[in-house]
Parts: structure tokens; C-alpha cells; sequence
């Protein structure tokens, strides 16, 4: 039978793709913060009911090291349909950095967040912007880090690392997935092959924004951080990546498995134009849970071996990881994940391929 030899086959391929993902993966890098006179900078926040988790956010970055006196942190509105503007109302009552930003209609090809940005960008009345979302909390030193690293590289942007902060079983399994695909990304980033940027966590210069046209001009995406991160490499400027506990923020854990299907979905639309070294690892990563369950019924003293070698490569590499952003991993999430895991990518090429609409904060994209 051809069959089982196949399925053995693409199991081996992708027992040896997670090897080369530990074998390639760098230890710790500490990365120096030079001290300086600290230029005045934007915080962008877009927010779209989020009452419940932007006094989080902006208690945050009102306890950061940076001075004060030299960030103003802008938070825009989208129509929220809760008390989000009221929460920015007060905070901007009682303290001088926090400024309330009014979204208008749709601005070129901006849409939904993007078009928060158009007008947050707008207000912005300083050079050096920082992006992030209402579900952050970023570390007292996340902006002089971030700051820091952008004087010192002269970068058009620089992109930070997300992690989900949660004690829940649920949390700290996507706590675990995200640095699994971010340790990915980073590979790519070492091998000359930059990848993309998390929107909740950037800095770009307003001379870099401007030069691609802006979110306005650029064409739409659902990922918009992806469109823009490209438009900037595109344009020459430099890009840098500080993979480190330094540039770490923490973000919360979507609650339930259709909204989780629904995030990845929509990063899946926005990723299609991936570069095909890293499409076919997460194309692997799909097929490897059926095909290990063919191995079972057929093969199954095949199955055995490149399951556990699949595992235990894949462990070493988390752990890497995580060392690398401060983070420690309980070994019994590394092992739940491998059933979290088997589960998101199965029921995620359903749900991809099933005709619904992205919906993003209530809207349909």
C-alpha cells in the first residue's frame, strides 16, 4: 500500500522541520538601552468597546518609566457601543497625556481599524509613534525599550514581541501557540526573510508612514500591520525586530473557540501572501494531525516515534523561546498544546474554507 508510506512520509517531513526550528533558534540576546534625552512620542490606542479592558491599558502606560511629560497618548473612539468613550473621558479628566480622538468616516482605502489609525495618526503631534490596542499592558519599560532601540538602529519601524497573559488553561495554551508562531517568524526575520509585525505592539516614525501614503492610500487589508510593515521594507527604510523580554507586552486571551476561529481566520486572509517557506511549515503543521490518526489505523508502531519526536523537538523549541522573552512554560502546557494544537489546525482548514464573512469587533469585513 503506498498509502501508509505516504502518510509516513509528510509525519517524517514534519518531525524534521520542527528539529531545524530548535537547531536554528538563538539563545537569549540582551539588548542594551542606551540612555539619552528621550524624544517626545505618540501612543496610538484604537479602541472599539473595550470599557472593560482599557483602564487596564492605559493604567499601563501611565505607570511607565519614560517621562511623562514627553508622551501624549492618544485613544480613538470607533463608534463603540458601550462606555469606551466615557472611560477615555475620564482618564483624559485626570491626567494631561490621555486625549480623547473623534473617528470620522472612512478615509480612503482605510476600513475598521486601519481608519482608526488614519485619524489617531492624524492627531498625533509628534514624530515617533507607538502602536498598540486597548487589550495591552505593556511593562513599565516598554517605551523607553522600544524608543531606545529605534535611536539606536535608526529604523523606520520597530516591531516588538505580543504575549498572552492569562493563568487559565485556555489562556496559557494560546500563550504557547503564539510562541510558537512568533519563534517562527523570528527564524525568518535571522534568515534575511522578514515576516510581519504586531500591530499591538510597534513603532514607526511618522517620516516612514507618511512616505508609503498612509493607511488611506494603502490598499486594504484585515491584517493592516502586515500591509504596512511590507509598504515600509518596500520603501527602503529600515526594519528591526527586538525579539526580547525588553519589547514584550501582554495581551489577553480570546475567550471561546468561535472568536479564536474567527482571529485566525482572519490572519489567515491577510496571510496569503506569506512567502512559501513559511506557508508550507504551517501547511505541514495542518496535515500532520490526520496524517499521525492515518498512522495510527495503518501504521501505528509508525506513529509512535515521529509523534514523540515531533513533541519533543517541538518542546525544546517553545522553551527556547520563552527564555528568549522572559517566559516560563509549565511542561504540562506543552504537552496540552499538542492536543490544542491538533484541534486549531484541523477545525481551522473547516473553518477557513467555510464560506462566512470576517467579522472583526462586530463588523463585517
Amino acid at each position: 500500500m503506498i498509502l501508509p508510506f505516504f502518510l509516513l512520509g509528510l509525519g517524517v517531513l514534519t518531525t524534521i522541520i520542527t528539529l531545524i526550528l530548535w537547531l536554528r533558534w538563538k539563545p537569549s540576546v540582551i539588548s542594551e538601552v542606551p540612555e539619552m534625552i528621550w524624544p517626545k512620542v505618540s501612543v496610538l490606542v484604537p479602541a472599539r468597546d473595550e470599557e472593560q479592558n482599557l483602564p487596564r491599558c492605559l493604567n499601563a502606560l501611565l505607570a511607565s518609566d519614560y517621562p511623562l511629560d514627553r508622551i501624549e497618548i492618544l485613544v480613538g473612539d470607533d463608534h463603540s457601543t458601550d462606555n469606551t468613550r466615557k472611560v477615555i473621558q475620564n482618564y483624559a479628566a485626570e491626567h494631561p497625556q490621555v486625549s480623547l480622538v473623534e473617528v470620522g468616516h472612512s478615509s480612503g482605502n482605510a476600513r475598521a481599524k486601519a481608519n482608526v489609525l488614519v485619524y489617531l495618526t492624524r492627531a498625533a503631534t509628534h514624530d515617533i509613534w507607538l502602536l498598540t490596542d486597548a487589550d495591552i499592558a505593556p511593562s513599565p519599560g516598554w517605551l523607553k525599550a522600544m524608543v531606545g532601540v529605534r535611536e539606536r538602529e535608526q529604523a523606520g519601524l520597530v516591531a516588538g514581541v505580543t504575549m498572552v497573559e492569562s493563568k487559565s488553561l485556555w489562556g496559557q495554551l494560546q500563550k504557547v501557540d503564539w510562541m510558537m508562531g512568533w519563534g517562527m517568524i523570528q527564524l525568518g526575520v535571522e534568515a534575511g526573510q522578514p515576516v510581519t509585525s504586531a500591530g499591538n505592539n510597534m513603532l514607526v516614525t511618522r517620516e516612514a508612514y507618511q512616505a508609503v501614503g498612509g493607511y488611506e492610500k494603502l490598499p486594504f487589508s484585515v491584517t493592516e500591520d502586515f500591509v504596512l510593515y511590507h509598504a515600509i521594507i518596500k520603501e527602503g527604510y529600515r526594519v528591526y525586530h527586538e525579539f526580547s523580554s525588553i519589547s514584550k507586552v501582554n495581551t489577553l486571551p480570546i475567550k471561546g473557540t468561535n472568536a479564536l476561529l474567527r482571529q485566525r481566520k482572519r490572519w489567515m486572509k491577510g496571510g496569503v501572501t506569506l512567502p512559501l517557506w513559511l506557508v508550507s511549515p504551517l501547511v505541514l503543521q495542518a496535515l500532520y494531525y490526520p496524517t499521525i490518526v492515518g498512522l495510527f489505523v495503518l501504521k501505528p508502531t509508525w506513529a509512535l516515534p515521529i509523534l514523540f519526536s515531533k513533541w519533543f523537538f517541538q518542546v525544546l523549541f517553545i522553551r527556547g523561546v520563552a527564555q528568549r522573552v522572559g517566559e516560563k512554560v509549565s511542561p504540562f502546557y506543552l504537552w496540552a498544546y499538542e492536543i490544542y494544537s491538533s484541534f486549531l489546525s484541523t477545525t481551522m482548514i473547516i473553518y477557513y474554507l467555510w464560506p462566512a464573512p470576517i467579522r472583526w469587533k462586530g463588523r463585517k469585513l
